[in-house]
């Protein structure tokens, strides 16, 4: 091959990679743009409803646990396992309310729920993921909606030792807080122990683990 194409060729294999890097920096710039803009319409919002109630504590995450990869707002009035002093400033939380960003305004998805100090809220992924002793659920949000699974009957037995046999798999939307398109199929319990999505969770090597939440001033 002639030393000129060759140069030739060489130049425009470099042109295409340093395009294709301007556009994931162009991308990447745009995206922590955006990001930073929900995160400060989330804190408007704080400081609308801290007005409103001026003695209520609130207590604040804001966590990447959307389908678009954009921030989620998580509210709660109370923390566990939080610092000694005797205001507590941060902590973890078993419950609290989930919005979304959506086309400029901000979007109340609903609650979620565990069943106490033992199971804070935990995010894995993209997921939000709540336990109980004998069920948990993980949600992940797009739009307007939350995309529930939820796994149910792990954890029980019957009097004469056999397995149990009212095992659920359900799925749902959480849409301002009420619960629409549930599906439920029923399932054995070994496989309702194998869906412990908070059991899952906790043992991922990819889990993000407990969500903080931090008080809101």
């Amino acid at each position: 091959m002639k030393r000129g194409l060759f140069s030739k060729k060489l130049f425009t294999i470099i042109l295409a990679f340093a395009v294709v890097i301007s556009s994931l920096v162009c991308v990447n710039s745009s995206n922590a743009a955006g990001n930073a803009r929900i995160k400060k319409a989330y804190k408007q919002y704080l400081k609308e409803l801290k007005a409103k109630k001026p003695k209520k504590d609130i207590y604040m995450a804001i966590v990447n646990t959307s389908k678009e990869g954009t921030p989620v707002l998580l509210v709660t009035d109370s923390i566990i396992n939080g610092d000694s002093k005797p205001k507590k400033e941060s902590g973890e939380s078993s419950h609290a309310d989930v919005y979304n960003y959506v086309k400029g305004k901000i979007v109340y998805i609903g609650k979620i729920s565990g069943t106490g100090s033992g199971y804070p809220i935990v995010k894995d992924g993209k997921y939000l993921v709540t336990g109980f002793h004998h069920s948990s659920d993980k949600m992940i949000v797009s739009g307007k909606k939350g995309y529930v699974e939820h796994a149910e009957g792990f954890g029980m037995g019957n009097d004469d030792g056999s397995e149990y046999d009212k095992c659920y798999k359900k799925t749902w939307e959480l849409v301002n807080n009420k619960i629409k398109n549930e599906k439920s199929e029923k399932i054995t319990q070994s496989e309702s122990e194998e869906l412990d999505y908070y059991m899952t969770a906790y043992d991922s090597s990819n889990s993000d683990r407990v969500v903080t939440f931090k008080k809101f001033k």
